[in-house]
């Protein structure tokens, strides 16, 4: 009998220790769960908006140090290259001053003093390539440094210029190399005083030198120097972009997609026009780019930089 009572005493325990079930809140996964999810996102979503807005920011602050970097390089070449121009034009006139003195001298040897002091100038400078004293008047050359030159073509280009750097295109034809490359235009600083003319040709060598300085092929930063008939100065060398209708069609095209007055694309599109932004340029390659257009010397200074590089 004791048993029997023992045995329904712990039945009795056992039946009431049965767990009741837990209502659900109808939430998959239980309310922990659900509520670790809602703050999961309310933690992700505004660091990730933060984190976005941060990135554009940094994009922004960097296009502008970029862009302002290379106006910077753009003003410092352009300005070197007045300052080149300047100093040989400089020179000219002073030699014009000798060069007069002797020319005013009588006798047979005139002419071959003439030479010998504008040999010696031309000796002292490695860029100076050649030295022509002539008559505005007649066009007859009083003295010439270079026997195989020059070119009548070239010579009345010279004397029709009014500005200090003179980039004068080859006569068709011409297979005569001027200023130390084949088939290149000649590249001249003058001198005009009275009815006299002096003329100083430069070599391209040199002039390549002041344009691509400190340019960096690693981060993708090029200079160039181009002009308004087409000529193109750059570390691979001089080339030339004759302008055209393709020429003009893809002006047309980057001046959709860049800033208002400027697109780098070909001369056409380059010539008397300034400023700065983002476009593909001629090799297809999305850079940031700016421009400066020089009235006086008639040449432009564009610098480049690979926008994945940058």
């Amino acid at each position: 009998m004791a048993q029997q009572a023992i045995d329904s005493i712990r039945a009795s325990v056992s039946h009431q220790r049965i767990p009741r079930a837990v209502p659900s809140l109808g939430m998959r996964g239980g309310l922990g769960k659900t509520l670790l999810i809602a703050f999961l996102l309310l933690t992700i979503l505004p660091l990730s908006l933060l984190a976005l807005l941060t990135y554009n920011q940094i994009q922004r602050d960097t296009r502008q140090k970029l862009m302002a970097s290379l106006e910077t390089t753009v003003a410092l070449k352009d300005a070197h290259l007045a300052d080149w121009i300047s100093s040989y034009e400089h020179q000219l006139s002073l030699l014009a001053s000798v060069l007069d003195k002797t020319s005013e001298e009588q006798g047979i040897d005139q002419a071959h003093e003439l030479v010998a002091q504008l040999s010696a100038v031309q000796a002292a400078d490695p860029a100076v390539t050649a030295l022509i004293f002539a008559d505005l008047n007649t066009g007859q050359v009083l003295a010439n440094t270079d026997a195989e030159w020059p070119s009548t073509e070239i010579l009345q280009a010279l004397m029709r210029a009014n500005h200090g750097l003179v980039i004068a295109p080859l006569p068709s034809g011409d297979e005569q190399p001027l200023s130390g490359r084949q088939g290149a235009p000649a590249l001249a600083v003058h001198h005009v005083w009275q009815d006299r003319l002096l003329v100083g040709l430069l070599s391209w060598d040199s002039l390549q030198q002041i344009v691509t300085a400190h340019d960096d092929p690693d981060e993708g930063r090029s200079t160039f120097l181009v002009t308004d008939n087409g000529w193109v100065l750059s570390a691979e060398g001089l080339s030339f972009l004759p302008p055209g209708p393709s020429a003009e069609a893809q002006a047309s095209e980057s001046r959709e997609s860049t800033p208002e007055g400027f697109a780098g694309v070909g001369p056409s599109a380059w010539a008397r026009d300034s400023g700065s932004g983002a476009y593909t340029n001629r090799e297809n390659v999305p850079v940031f780019g700016a421009y400066h257009w020089n009235p006086d010397l008639q040449v432009g200074i564009l610098a480049e930089q690979s926008q994945l590089q940058a």
